[in-house]
């Protein structure tokens, strides 16, 4: 039972400190100099987490292809439409696909 208890206040920790910026950031006004930065939030954070494996790699060259396959299909969606959104359902497909063609 103390493993459950354990499992169940990390999880709330876990939600509150990724809550609580959200709700802060709703009751209070951003500077307006931010609000171009802002925009491009989503883009920067899909790059941040396939930039590693692009340059690292995951030690396979199967996976390393289906990375750079959905960077380049992603990166230009992202650019014109300027929508997370759009760049992951660009972007995550292609490397479905890809991974699922090479077997890796």
């Amino acid at each position: 039972m103390t493993v459950w208890i354990t499992i169940l206040a990390a999880g709330l920790v876990s939600f509150g400190l990724r809550a609580a910026p959200a709700r802060w950031a709703g009751h209070h006004e951003l500077p307006s100099h931010w609000q171009p930065r802002l925009a491009l939030l989503g883009p920067a954070a899909f790059a941040a987490l396939a930039a590693p494996a692009v340059v690292f790699g995951h030690g396979s060259d199967g996976s390393a292809l289906a990375v750079i396959a959905a960077i380049a299909v992603a990166a230009p969606v992202a650019r014109f439409t300027r929508s997370t959104a759009a760049t992951l359902a660009a972007g995550m497909p292609v490397l479905w696909l890809v991974t699922a063609l090479t077997g890796t």
